[in-house]
């Protein structure tokens, strides 16, 4: 509750849409300080971003990619938004206890996919994983890990560049924490990493990510197809896969390099590499 207090104090603009704070439960968040907010006015989410993120996000982008899809139904739009530091405030959804039904969240991203217009960014995965390989390496701790991790990559066939015409606009980050059931139907969060991309990068994700099975999975393109998505050919599906998990993994131990305790980062990376491993024995 200080921290939640400390914010509204020094930000009257955010008072002014909150009203006097009543109550303040930390809520999941890997990268940010995330708070659910009971206030005079309502129900409220509040994401204090840390620290560190800062100059690392293009929180304008990130504004503006939030904006486009929360137009279009898709995402919960935004009460405040600070295009400098991207503290942002939105009302708390009342969430459904059911499970993401696969078929739904494909049309969802089907959708967010064909939304017209592009989205600030485009999401440049082999510099991404050489960045994050050089980050890890850095850190002088992890060189089985990375041993792994390079070994699979070594083994996937080279992408061909991806032509403009062929990027979407990408959430980027389908983890099921940004994927909330609302009664009205999936909403989508945190599009911090969201960029034009090729649409293989958040199928694949969401896929892995949301633990679908073999039916959950062909329920899932099933539902991309129907709502107007062209499903990749399974090879692409299977490579992209890999390297959705070799920037998750790397991201992780880049955390644990950072000294972030908010979770075991080590721990979610290994179990991220030895699914790698696991598929690539397959």
């Amino acid at each position: 509750m200080d921290t939640v207090r400390s914010v509204l104090d020094t930000r009257p603009e955010l008072s002014r849409l909150t009203g006097a704070p009543r109550q303040a439960e930390r809520l999941k968040g890997l990268s940010n300080s995330v708070f659910g907010l009971v206030a005079d006015k309502g129900r409220f989410v509040l994401r204090v971003p840390a620290a560190k993120s800062a100059g690392l996000i293009d929180r304008q982008g990130e504004f503006r990619n939030l904006e486009c899809a929360a137009r279009a139904g898709l995402a919960v739009p935004p009460l405040f938004f600070d295009e400098q530091d991207g503290l942002m405030l939105m009302r708390r959804l009342e969430l459904a206890e059911a499970e993401t039904n696969p078929a739904e969240l494909g049309k969802v991203i089907a959708r967010l996919h064909g939304l017209e217009g592009t989205f600030s960014g485009k999401l440049d995965l082999p510099g991404l994983l050489a960045a994050l390989l050089t980050t890890v390496r850095d850190a002088g701790s992890f060189d089985r890990e990375l041993s792994d991790i390079q070994s699979i990559l070594e083994g996937l066939t080279e992408p061909a560049e991806p032509d403009a015409a062929n990027l979407v606009p990408s959430h980027c980050d389908l983890s099921p924490g940004n994927v909330l059931k609302t009664a009205q139907g999936i909403r989508l969060i945190d599009f911090e990493f969201s960029s034009m991309a090729p649409p293989v990068w958040d199928l694949a994700y969401a896929m892995l990510e949301n633990s679908f099975e073999r039916q959950g999975r062909k329920a899932f393109l099933e539902g991309y197809a129907a709502a107007g998505g062209k499903v990749p050919e399974p090879s692409a599906l299977q490579d992209m896969t890999q390297r959705c998990d070799a920037v998750s993994a790397l991201w992780a131990l880049e955390q644990a390099g950072l000294g972030n305790g908010r979770t075991d980062f080590p721990a979610f990376a290994k179990a991220r590499i030895l699914r790698m491993l696991e598929r690539a024995r397959r």
